[in-house]
């Protein structure tokens, strides 16, 4: 979940259901052997360099939830 609303921290969203930009970046685990640190831009997940997980550098689509 990320807070667009309310108490801090909250992020800005562009309000599109299929192609999300929220800013800024996102950072889960700091400092941890999970940290995952990246962007959501026009519907992609881009996964910065200082994550720890085999998706660090990549840009992938966000996925289709059922």
């Amino acid at each position: 979940m990320i807070r667009t609303e309310g108490e801090r921290p909250r992020w800005e969203w562009n309000g599109d259901l299929d192609k999300p930009t929220c800013s800024p970046s996102l950072l889960v685990g700091p400092g941890t052997s999970y940290q995952c640190h990246s962007f959501i831009k026009d519907g992609q997940i881009q996964f910065l360099g200082d994550c720890r997980h085999e998706l660090r550098g990549q840009t992938v689509d966000i996925p289709e939830w059922a």
